[in-house]
């Protein structure tokens, strides 16, 4: 199915490259797993100034990152849902008490086993959980991240945090994108409320918003392609397409993929983020939420939040610097949890000269970063991707959330991108002239 993920990791202990289909890929060439084991050690330039730039980075890190520490990525969903981040009911709704029974401290209190770590990682977000009894037995492996949490709790509307467990779980036994799983389920609810599916299509399942189980259900339907989830394996906008009828409208995607857990409504730096990143949407390609949640970026000139509901010249800006700087972490190996950590340009900088013997300034690291993301804009545009698919679905342009921190708010994504082309040196065709 073309929202199928690599799973990575021990037998319980997976983390995911789970956007983007690229499980897929690897299936259709008939390749289950890599295997891979080593027993060198990697050199350094200067290996005692590498360890104690690590070791000072690493006590930074630890205190401006101990929210992530203690209750992981899921520790967020009730603050998110609070400044209007976090999507609910499809992207149709602005509010939801059902967040604080989802919320990380509800999780982790009632289901955690232990802390989990990414090698040498002085953050250590990831928390192993087991749900050992009840309806909603869930075996013992990785946690809920927030995105999951938005996904099965706030889209589909389902407040019970053992059933958001479980619904983890089963896309992580099965390797399914969270993010497109959980979309492509609430977008069926919102179909199946409308009249655009029955029950002859779900396979008797009521699959109306809150519905743990029929929830439950569709997604081992997905990873079988039976009944509706034949469709909805391929995502959103395929499944739209098929079904017909008016569906197009709520299938909420950037082309063809469906849009992570961040509302462009209530930042509006994501609006040009997600229209423009070049995997469809994706927040982590520049992450610039976070100015929002008040987290410094010195170096580049943000120690206060753009503000955030102000479709202004300044968020044109704040989605090119983070898509620059976002832009080398992933060719480097380094999680970009470390900018949460406050992390700044010079401190990657630092860690890559010590390591590769390298005189990089941060000048040139965020020239590599914008160089990267241009190589693959041209790639795009091989493809036939222009400046007439850098949008939103109209949903997200039209209908601001109705209640909350971030009602009333819309993105003016025209006149956002362009100053965003301006500032990237390319044409109105979304070309780079360079």
């Amino acid at each position: 199915m073309k929202i199928a993920g690599i799973m990575a990791g021990a037998s319980h202990y997976v983390r995911a490259a789970a956007r983007g289909g690229m499980g897929a890929v690897l299936g259709s060439k008939n390749l289950k797993a890599i295997v891979v084991r080593g027993t060198q050690r990697p050199q350094y330039a200067d290996k005692n100034a590498f360890r104690a730039e690590v070791k000072s980075q690493n006590a930074d890190i630890k205190v401006h990152a101990a929210g992530l520490a203690e209750l992981g990525t899921a520790g967020g969903a009730e603050t998110a849902e609070w400044y209007g981040d976090m999507p609910l009911k499809n992207w149709s709704a602005g509010s939801w008490d059902g967040v604080k029974k989802v919320t990380g401290s509800v999780l982790y209190d009632a289901f955690k086993t232990r802390d989990t770590f990414c090698f040498a990682c002085p953050i250590g977000c990831g928390k192993e959980v087991e749900v050992p009894d009840g309806k909603y037995q869930t075996p013992r492996g990785e946690g809920v991240e927030y995105e999951t949490v938005s996904g099965f709790g706030g889209m589909a509307q389902v407040d019970d945090v053992a059933a958001v467990t479980l619904a983890s779980s089963l896309c992580n036994r099965f390797g399914l994108d969270t993010i497109s799983t959980s979309s492509a389920i609430a977008f069926a609810m919102e179909a199946f409320e409308k009249g655009i599916i029955s029950r002859a299509d779900t396979g008797g399942l009521d699959l109306t918003f809150g519905n743990a189980d029929a929830m439950l259900a569709m997604i081992e339907k997905i990873a079988f392609r039976q009944d509706a989830g034949d469709a909805l394996a391929d995502g959103v906008r395929a499944a739209a397409h098929r079904w017909g009828n008016g569906a197009e409208a709520f299938a909420i995607h950037v082309k063809g993929m469906e849009i992570p857990y961040h509302d462009p409504r209530a930042f509006i730096s994501m609006a040009v983020n997600y229209a423009t990143a070049n995997r469809g949407a994706c927040h982590l390609e520049s992450l610039s939420y976070w100015n929002g949640y008040g987290v410094p970026l010195p170096e580049l000139g943000y120690t206060e939040p753009v503000p955030p509901h102000e479709s202004t010249p300044a968020q044109a800006k704040l989605a090119v610097d983070y898509q620059d700087y976002m832009g080398a972490f992933n060719p480097l190996g380094l999680c970009k949890f470390i900018v949460k950590g406050h992390a700044q340009p010079r401190d990657v900088v630092a860690l890559v000269n010590h390591a590769l013997g390298w005189q990089w300034t941060s000048e040139e690291l965020m020239a590599t970063g914008a160089r990267l993301f241009r190589l693959k804009r041209r790639i795009n545009l091989r493809y036939g991707i222009s400046a007439a698919d850098d949008t939103l679905p109209v949903r997200l342009l039209t209908e601001p959330r109705p209640d909350g921190h971030a009602a009333g708010t819309l993105p003016q994504l025209d006149a956002l991108l362009v100053e965003y082309y301006r500032l990237r040196g390319w044409d109105t065709n979304g070309t780079p002239t360079d």
